[in-house]
């Protein structure tokens, strides 16, 4: 299932967690110069990866009282 982006410049994005991974469908409109679903799922993966490596460290530094 995916979803289309509601405005002509803007993305349509659905996401599905699973136990070890999320499946994302990203999609935006071919005729708008603005937008790039590669562009936008490079950045989201960029980001998730930072959320994760900062929860790791997070989880490495807290006392285990």
């Amino acid at each position: 299932m995916s979803y289309g982006p509601s405005e002509a410049d803007g993305y349509g994005v659905c996401y599905n967690p699973l136990e070890t991974k999320i499946i994302f469908s990203i999609a935006c409109q071919h005729s708008c110069p603005s937008t790039s679903s590669n562009k936008f799922a490079k950045s989201l993966e960029q980001s998730l990866l930072q959320m994760q490596q900062v929860l790791n460290e997070d989880g490495a530094t807290r006392s285990k009282l």
